[in-house]
């Protein structure tokens, strides 16, 4: 008894979809040029701010004053009482009045060398807001290059992140972002 065939021998064999394609693997290298070239970028996209960090500072708007609050507090207690650290000094003598709204410890941890080394509240928060810009705009390229998107959609990925910025245009990134990723994969 014989089992069927799949094809002659000497037809070619099916090629493999996009979505079979292996996704593209980051190099140290590529990695490393891409982070220098953004941090560059949003250091001068920050200017004068990034110039001057302890005497400008960045537009918080409204809630600037509780985000260095609580930055504020959060640093103090990492030192003090962490263990009781949603125990702030708002709303005394209520306890854990930090779980009360936005407690931003994660946050906090990335600023607190920053709060610790320079006594300031408004340049931790520079720094982390910063560092925020860096992380997404890479990370926008890292998801575009995996995604199998060519170096130059995943960099107008990159920018469009950034330029168009989560905060304020999240629905034109929303739909920009993926845009370009899918239009980079498809002209490989």
């Amino acid at each position: 008894m014989s089992t069927p065939s799949t094809g002659s021998p000497s037809s070619p064999a099916p090629s493999a979809s996009p979505a079979s394609r292996p996704a593209v693997r980051l190099s140290w290298r590529e990695l490393g040029w891409i982070s220098l070239c953004f941090a560059v970028l949003t250091l001068v996209f920050a200017y004068p701010v990034s110039v001057h960090p302890a005497t400008l500072r960045l537009d918080t708007g409204i809630d600037g004053d509780l985000g260095w609050y609580l930055l504020s507090w959060d640093t103090h207690a990492f030192l003090h009482r962490p263990w009781a650290i949603f125990d702030a000094n708002i709303y005394h003598p209520s306890r854990f009045t930090l779980a009360y709204g936005e407690n931003i410890i994660g946050l906090a941890l990335l600023a607190a060398p920053v709060i610790w080394l320079t006594g300031s509240a408004p340049m931790g928060s520079t720094f982390v807001s910063l560092s925020a810009c860096f992380i997404s705009g890479l990370g926008a390229y890292v998801l575009a290059r995996r995604l199998r998107a060519s170096v130059i959609a995943a960099i107008v990925a990159l920018l469009l992140a950034r330029l168009l910025g989560f905060e304020r245009w999240l629905p034109a990134s929303m739909i920009a972002v993926p845009a370009v990723i899918v239009a980079g994969s498809k002209a490989r």
